[in-house]
């Protein structure tokens, strides 16, 4: 019987030990894991963790100049408006 391919990543295990955490960790990781995937794909082709890597440092962005200004969370408008903006572009 062949083996299945685990979709399960383990290398971020000492990220877990923060369970109790109210701010982000690190998004590096992700991003560097998007850009792995990104490099693989052909020359040319749409490659969803390019745009998923494009879209989580935009997010990241409406994070930081939410802290900045003082308040709770992102602009709601802005983010409905990034998600609209990096939807499937097949």
């Amino acid at each position: 019987m062949r083996a299945r391919p685990c979709l399960r990543w383990r290398a971020w295990t000492s990220c877990d030990i923060y369970a109790g955490a109210n701010h982000q960790l690190c998004c590096a990781h992700a991003l560097r894991e998007m850009q792995a995937v990104t490099d693989l794909a052909p020359p040319g082709q749409w490659c969803c963790a390019a745009q998923a890597a494009e879209a989580l440092t935009e997010m990241q962005t409406l994070v930081s100049e939410a802290i900045v200004n003082g308040h709770d969370g992102a602009d709601a408008g802005a983010l409905v408006e990034l998600v609209t903006a990096t939807g499937p572009q097949r």
